[in-house]
């Protein structure tokens, strides 16, 4: 069975492997991963005359899928379609649970600052810092993204880890299909 799953709510999924099948007594070992990906995104200028005002910047991305669907019975998470604009109007160091999916080449990062001011990028361009792009935002995964903005010109990097795993034991109510 798939179930909807919407960008901004961070759901977890389950599951006792065998140990709830076997007879036992006392608690089942659950153990929870997340099914969406964290997302941040931090702005930063130089100290020089090539600083920007990042007061009231706001970040906007395009072209990315903001809702999907999991499976209960594995786990597995697939995107909807991409929508126009999945976030906006976001400040500066932002967190958002957004859905894992492949970031194609019209997916967009978009700074606006106070002034009208607008700097572009191509998200799936984005690299960490031993150079590997980043191109998928995938399940139990966070993302950091920094942006340096200066007059004319914009750098980033991006910061991938592992986001924690849950294990969990106690009382459950399990419902069946």
């Amino acid at each position: 069975d798939n179930k909807t799953l919407n960008q901004g709510v961070d759901l977890l999924w389950g599951t006792s492997g065998n140990t709830a099948i076997t007879p036992r007594t006392g608690d089942v070992a659950l153990d929870f991963e997340h099914l969406m990906s964290k997302l941040c995104i931090n702005l930063e200028t130089s100290n020089d005359a090539a600083a920007v005002n990042l007061t009231d910047a706001t970040i906007k991305i395009t072209n990315l899928a903001n809702s999907g669907t999991f499976s209960i019975v594995n786990g597995s998470v697939s995107a909807g379609s991409p929508v126009a604009t999945m976030l906006s109007g976001k400040p500066s160091g932002f967190t958002e649970y957004v859905v894992p999916q492949t970031i194609g080449n019209d997916a967009r990062l978009i700074i606006t600052l106070a002034d009208g001011t607008t700097y572009s990028l191509q998200l799936n361009q984005c690299t960490t810092t031993d150079d590997s792009v980043v191109n998928i935002w995938a399940k139990g995964k966070s993302y950091t993204y920094t942006i340096h903005l200066e007059k004319e010109a914009i750098t980033f990097r991006a910061l991938v880890k592992n986001w924690d795993n849950a294990t969990g034991s106690g009382n459950a109510t399990l419902e069946w299909d």
